[in-house]
């Protein structure tokens, strides 16, 4: 090969090139001509269809071949947002001559064709060094979607209520329209503020294709139960900043693809309310509250309180105070009269009086009072403010030292109470015992106790806990008991003010009616350098066999006007982990002219410490589960009476030594009459039960209950029973004829073999969840017995006409089902499956009841 070092070659195009090859370098250069390609193109038409907007493009070209595919790209910008590429491969360019023209459709969602704005093409052959080409005209489009009365322009204050209705094109009709609220926030220094995470989403508005009503947000705010919620952040100082995203929702083959609107970062920022006056006189309590909407009240909770300065002799002093009234909940800015309790005027005058206020806990939805900050700021130097812990403790000072203040240890946001500005001495604070909880921690009995008061103090008591012998019927607690076991309790590592204790629940000691004590061993202890009162001793009886107790429900209002339904109840001596005990909640309903609550065998409970489909206690022995389906919780609100059940869950290895009573809670409502009558209603094999429920089902699905009865009763021979087996000897069991296809998760989530343990009406709704599993894919009706039955054989012959083909030979399902084809025909359709399901529905029309 020749030596072309530094050789230089002119082409055609008047520049120059250079091939170089390094000094004893080995290798052969090829090159090789094109010509020179040029591609002009411009938007001719477009075509809206549903979802789709067809796209001609028409222009000219040189030099491309006539097998061309291009690559279309459309950058969006509409909005605001920043601009959505969206991509479209292989689209065939078609040459003729010089003259050519490209057609391809674009999906409005993935192009992100929302509300108004324009989008730029720019086209790319696939040729060797061709050029893109883009067009000078973008495409221009209005396709309104979006929300009416979402102003937020002007400045806001908290509780600013806004009405927001969907403004959606008829191509969106099937789309849900979602407004989801976030705490925002805080950027780094420097840079620009962005969306919060999901985790800090804490109000979601919804507008479903059935539901385009207006609906309300308030600023800050959202709605839960009866009330009002405040859905609160840690303690911060000087606004509330929120970010809003506005979403469609599309569903694609039963599964739902968010599409994102727009998300504007810290879109509605206003002043956090502010506390400025709190006074109690004349007998009522004012709170006046600053930067609220005027059209907003904020709930607040007070209480009226006592307190008076108190001797012992002339070397102790201090002031006590305690509650008069129970709390009541007031709007801010309102004056709330608090009813004398407890005493009568003339003594109440006599002694001082203020107002303790508190965020209420139906505000926040929590168990425990909220910090104060945590929704309204105030300034320090006016109101006292105090601890939950500290509002039920006395606290001396000696008169002959030197006064000791106490240290400060009260953080921003342990604040949860504030008294008006009436109390100006600060009573310090007493020790005591606080809450005693009895749970689980695997097979351990986990007693965990709170106690209250200055950590080094407690250090310096050392509290000790016992379990003592219950003191014989009829004697009084107090010497007669006995300890039978000292408690190794620690403080724990992460929070000192809890003890833990762990004790087997095998443990001869507490397999008996016991009592848990807790008492200081060093009652001479001081608090700061001072002596105290020693905290009174505790004692808690625990049963030291498996109970159930203190099963309660609500329904809790969520901020989309959805409810839902959630249940709680306290374990006792029932381990669990790995190898505990599993806790069921059941749903039955009371229907007139019933003796006894038809179960709900199937209703899809959300368990907070969740083992299989049911659940288990937590560390404080308390079982807690949430009902989110929709159509059941509205229809347990709006009428029929109903029962919820806690029960454990039979297993083969389950260590409980004794039959655990079940616990169950009837909620208020009138029982509902279920009208009408059906096949086989009066069969010796259908219960009453039985036959109400399936009514109930039908009802439900807006389907036929002679049709369904019809299916059973061919599926069974007529048994009726839950564990029928297939006549021809297949894996197929049950009222439908469950196989192990319907165990996985995307189906109805439940093992074979359950379903068969289970009684005919349990699995009734098994039978009601699987039908409406395939209601809700396929979007059809089952409103004949030809797509009742077909759910059941054959769910791809839903919705269509008699002589679809089920199964043909050499099929899977023709082999199980070859009886069912008629004159041998290798194949089996709709018609022939429907022949024996209407035989039965014309015999079960002399059991009709």
């Amino acid at each position: 090969m020749a030596d072309t070092s530094g050789t230089a070659q002119a082409h055609p195009g008047g520049g120059r090139f250079e091939l170089r090859r390094e000094p004893g370098a080995e290798g052969i250069f090829y090159l090789v001509a094109v010509a020179p390609t040029e591609l002009k193109l411009s938007l001719k038409r477009h075509r809206a269809d549903k979802d789709r907007i067809a796209f001609t493009l028409e222009g000219t070209q040189k030099n491309l071949p006539a097998d061309t595919v291009c690559s279309v790209l459309l950058k969006t910008h509409a909005d605001g947002m920043p601009a959505r590429e969206y991509t479209l491969v292989n689209v065939p360019l078609r040459v003729q001559g010089t003259s050519c023209s490209l057609e391809f459709e674009a999906d409005i969602y993935e192009a992100g064709f929302f509300g108004e704005g324009h989008a730029e093409l720019t086209v790319v052959p696939d040729f060797p060094f061709a050029q893109a080409c883009y067009l000078e005209k973008p495409f221009e489009f209005d396709i309104p979607l979006g929300l009416r009365g979402l102003d937020l322009r002007a400045p806001v204050l908290f509780g600013r209520r806004f009405h927001l209705k969907p403004d959606m094109d008829a191509r969106f009709t099937s789309a849900t329209l979602r407004l989801s609220i976030y705490h925002s926030v805080e950027a780094r220094r420097g840079e620009a503020p962005g969306m919060a995470p999901e985790a800090r989403r804490y109000a979601t508005l919804e507008w479903s294709p059935d539901d385009r009503d207006a609906k309300e947000w308030r600023v800050g705010c959202a709605w839960s139960g009866d009330g009002l919620r405040l859905p609160w952040r840690a303690p911060s100082e000087g606004e509330y900043a929120f970010d809003l995203r506005l979403e469609v929702l599309r569903d694609i083959e039963g599964e739902t693809k968010p599409y994102v609107l727009w998300e504007r970062p810290r879109a509605c920022v206003c002043p956090k309310p502010r506390l400025t006056g709190f006074e109690f006189k004349h007998h009522a309590v004012t709170a006046t509250v600053e930067h609220l909407d005027p059209d907003f009240e904020l709930p607040l909770e007070l209480a009226h309180w006592r307190y008076e300065a108190q001797a012992r002799g002339d070397a102790l002093s201090f002031t006590s105070m305690d509650p008069v009234s129970r709390p009541v909940v007031v709007n801010a800015n309102e004056k709330g009269l608090f009813l004398r309790q407890f005493l009568d005027a003339e003594d109440w005058l006599k002694r001082k009086s203020f107002a303790l206020l508190r965020i209420p806990r139906s505000l926040t939805g929590t168990d425990e009072y909220v910090p104060i900050r945590a929704v309204l700021d105030f300034d320090e130097t006016q109101f006292l403010a105090f601890e939950d812990e500290d509002l039920w403790l006395e606290a001396p000072s000696s008169s002959k030292t030197p006064a000791r203040q106490k240290l400060d240890r009260v953080r921003q946001e342990l604040v949860t109470a504030l008294a008006s500005k009436e109390l100006t001495v600060r009573p310090s604070r007493m020790p005591r015992f606080g809450d005693v909880w009895l749970g689980a921690r695997d097979n351990h009995l986990l007693i965990t106790v709170k106690v209250i008061g200055d950590l080094d103090y407690w250090r310096e008591a050392s509290p000790v806990f016992s379990v003592c012998d219950a003191p014989p019927p009829g004697e009084p607690t107090a010497s007669r008991e006995t300890e039978v076991l000292r408690l190794e309790a620690r403080p724990l590592e992460g929070n000192p003010r809890y003890y833990e204790a762990l004790v087997r629940f095998d443990d001869p000691r507490i397999r008996q009616k016991v009592s848990i004590q807790g008492r200081v061993s060093k009652p001479d202890a001081r608090l700061w350098n001072e002596l105290v009162a020693a905290p009174p001793a505790f004692s808690v009886e625990y049963p030291g066999v498996p109970q159930l107790q203190g099963l309660r429900a609500e329904f809790v209002q969520l901020t989309d006007d959805t409810s839902i339904l959630e249940v709680r109840c306290q374990a006792l001596h029932i381990p669990n982990g790995k190898d505990g005990e599993v806790i069921e909640f059941r749903l039955y309903e009371f229907f007139a002219d019933v003796a006894e609550p038809v179960v709900f065998g199937a209703v899809p409970f959300r368990y907070e410490v969740a083992k299989g489909a049911a659940g288990q206690c937590d560390a404080r022995g308390r079982v807690v589960a949430r009902l989110r389906e929709p159509a059941i919780v509205e229809r347990m609100r709006s009428n029929g009476r109903f029962r919820i059940e806690a029960r454990l869950v039979e297993r083969a290895n389950a260590n409980h030594s004794s039959v655990l009573p079940v616990v169950h809670l009837d909620l208020k409502g009138t029982p509902r009459r279920i009208e009408g009558t059906v096949i086989y209603g009066s069969h010796p094999n259908v219960t009453e039960a039985f036959r109400r429920k399936v009514l109930l089902i039908a009802e439900q699905l807006e389907m036929n209950a002679d049709d369904l009865m019809a299916c059973m009763a061919f599926e069974t021979g007529n048994a009726f029973r839950a564990d029928t087996p297939n006549r021809a000897g297949h894996p197929a069991f049950g009222l439908i004829q469950f196989t192990a296809i319907n165990e996985g998760k995307d189906a109805l989530d439940i093992k074979l073999s359950a379903l068969v343990r289970m009684s005919a009406v349990e699995q009734l709704d098994y039978v009601a969840k699987y039908f409406r599993m395939w209601k809700a894919r396929s979007k059809l009706p089952l409103d004949n017995l030809g797509d009742v039955y077909a759910c059941i054989l054959c769910p791809a012959a839903l919705g269509k006409d008699a002589s679809f083909v089920c199964y043909a030979k050499g099929a899977r399902g023709y082999e199980p089902n070859k009886g069912l084809d008629r004159g041998d025909k290798g194949f089996i359709t709709k018609a022939d499956i429907l022949v024996p399901v209407e035989r039965h529905l014309h015999e079960g029309q002399k059991f009709r009841k």
